[in-house]
């Protein structure tokens, strides 16, 4: 009588399935991601507006929802800001990013709110900005000139809520632009 040998049989089939999908997963990523992140570096990225300071134009009183912009990286690729301009910024006091209306750029003077301080002269490579509802906004009223370095785009559009879906305003409020001298 001899001995037999018994081998258990295992369905492979089922590791490489999982091997496969595990690698296109893998694939997916190492291409996706640095397209995404070169998009968003040179086309632009999506911006959940917090906060009131830029009320009534965005986040305006009595909505529910917070206002979703599209903010454009090529668009100040080319140029500069202009007064006006809605734009997102790292914060020069904290980290995280803000976004604010740009009031006067170089050379322009501004008048800050606090009426202890005079004219500002806007240095070369910076500029002012303001927040729209003056009360409650974190802006160059409190911590100066922004230079033009920590810009990370203008923010062109409402992408959601759908009620308010539409281009921003790029005009100074009338407040603001009677603070500013050409």
């Amino acid at each position: 009588t001899g001995r037999f040998l018994t081998v258990e049989c295992i369905d492979y089939s089922t590791y490489g399935k999982m091997y496969s999908g595990l690698r296109y997963f893998s694939y997916g990523i190492a291409l996706g991601l640095p397209v995404a992140v070169t998009f968003a570096d040179y086309v632009g990225i999506v911006a959940v507006v917090a906060g009131n300071s830029m009320r009534p134009t965005l986040n305006p009183a009595g909505s529910s929802a917070r206002d979703v912009v599209w903010v454009s990286r090529r668009s100040l690729r080319h140029s500069q800001p202009h007064p006006g301009d809605i734009i997102a910024l790292s914060s020069p006091t904290h980290p995280g990013t803000i976004i604010k209306r740009v009031v006067a750029v170089e050379g322009q003077l501004v008048h800050p709110r606090s009426c202890d301080v005079g004219c500002v002269v806007v240095p070369a490579g910076h500029c002012w900005v303001e927040g729209d509802n003056s009360k409650t906004s974190r802006d160059s009223n409190m911590f100066g000139v922004v230079s033009q370095g920590l810009i990370l785009g203008r923010a062109t559009h409402v992408v959601w809520p759908p009620q308010r879906w539409g281009r921003l305003d790029h005009q100074l409020l009338p407040s603001q632009s009677q603070r500013k001298e050409k």
